[in-house]
């Protein structure tokens, strides 16, 4: 798994996650997540280059959006492939992050 961050001028933090999120990349995942935590409030996962998320990763977003909404900010997902968005909606993700197809549309 490889990740890249860019900022936008709307004050969202993207990191761009391409690979597979499981167990042994998740940590490294949570890491960055909690490091963009430390200094923005808003963050978001470009997941159109993640082909296979586990459980191992569902538990890192879940914590991350915990982390970010505790300290008053949000966190989104941004066009994930077909495979991962079917592992999301089954696991209840759609319902609780902001999914959307493109950063263009992080306000």
């Amino acid at each position: 798994m490889n990740v890249t961050e860019k900022a936008l001028d709307s004050g969202w933090v993207v990191l761009s996650v391409l690979g597979r999120v499981d167990a042994q990349s998740a940590p490294a995942l949570e890491e960055r997540c909690q490091q963009v935590a430390d200094r923005a409030s808003r963050l978001a996962l470009d997941m159109s280059q993640v082909h296979y998320i586990s459980s191992a990763g569902l538990r890192v977003l879940f914590a991350s959006l915990k982390n970010f909404r505790s300290r008053g900010g949000d966190m989104a997902l941004v066009a994930p492939q077909a495979s991962v968005s079917k592992i999301l909606e089954i696991a209840g993700f759609n319902s609780v992050f902001k999914i959307v197809n493109s950063d263009s549309e992080l306000k």
